[in-house]
């Protein structure tokens, strides 16, 4: 194990960090994120134009915090102080500030299969909802969408 703070390199190569990361009114964070299965996780599976993230990536990209730019295939696995996916994705939702850990390189980024890789029809969920496992939009306008399989396949 190798501390590069604030990062944490382990031997196999799989690094953990984190930031706080502040969202501008009426701005989303902007990812595309699918639950792992486990309900533990969220794998980043886009990074949306105009969101809080795609700004903060172009931050740091060019500095000495260029690892932490939010990459596809990072999974975030806590957000403040929570692990439940349901409950990440409702903090990345209501709050301004928002506290991200991530997760790069490492086998725990197994997600649940997509909407897309299920038979079904998409159907759309609000934020207020509880959803299922299924691929789920963070919008840079602070919205939120799921497509998810229908129960009748």
């Amino acid at each position: 194990i190798r501390l590069m703070p604030p990062l944490l390199v382990l031997n196999d190569g799989c690094m953990f960090f984190g930031f706080t990361i502040r969202k501008a009114a009426g701005v989303g964070l902007g990812l595309e994120v699918a639950r792992a299965s486990n309900n533990r996780g969220l794998l980043v599976e886009d990074i949306l134009a105009d969101g809080a993230i795609e700004s903060w990536n172009r931050q740091v990209v060019s500095g000495s915090q260029s690892v932490k730019a939010v990459l596809r295939g990072d999974m975030i696995v806590r957000v403040d102080d929570s692990v439940d996916s349901d409950e990440m994705l409702q903090i990345c939702l209501e709050s301004n500030m928002i506290k991200l850990y991530i997760v790069r390189g490492c086998a725990c980024t197994e997600k649940a299969p997509a909407a897309k890789d299920v038979a079904g029809d998409p159907a759309h969920c609000r934020a207020r909802d509880r959803c299922p496992s299924g691929r789920v939009q963070l919008l840079s306008d602070g919205s939120f969408s799921a497509w998810l399989p229908t129960a009748n396949g």
